[in-house]
């Protein structure tokens, strides 16, 4: 005989519904990292597929740890309306820490951006000086001493 113990789908519901309010929280705070960005459009589809990924993993990661990683179709439901909850209830009131953080990370990225184009012009600069260390030009011969 099947036994459905109800207080573990109960738990099982509540937990995925604060997933889906977590997972509003995230998208929440990229919307608003990339509005500050001014991200041009093949860099955002880049952004936008990371961000993706990176949330596929987190719920997947969190529905094995939730329910042994079944799908069911409160899992889509909990999740839709945690994230629903969250637009609705609480990002009004989340949006002035999430602007303040995401100015942090604007940043953080841009100074990351300008220290690795820095390396990167510096490695030019290093492979060009090999190069030319470990490949000299040939010396320059007068055409008479060519043909003679």
């Amino acid at each position: 005989m099947l036994t459905i113990n109800i207080a573990a789908q109960l738990q099982a519901f509540a937990m995925t519904l604060l997933l889906g309010v977590l997972l509003g929280f995230i998208f929440h705070g990229y919307q608003l990292l990339i509005s500050q960005l001014g991200l041009r459009q093949g860099l955002l589809y880049v952004c936008d597929l990371i961000l993706w990924a990176l949330l596929l993993w987190l719920i997947f990661g969190a529905l094995l740890f939730i329910n042994e990683g079944e799908l069911r179709s409160y899992v889509f439901l909990a999740l839709i309306v945690g994230v629903l909850l969250y637009f609705k209830y609480l990002s009004p009131s989340c949006r002035r820490p999430l602007r303040w953080l995401t100015g942090i990370m604007v940043r953080l990225l841009r100074g990351l951006a300008r220290l690795v184009l820095r390396l990167l012009a510096l490695l030019r600069r290093a492979t060009h000086f090999l190069y030319r260390r470990l490949n000299p030009p040939p010396p320059q011969t007068d055409e008479e001493e060519i043909f003679q």
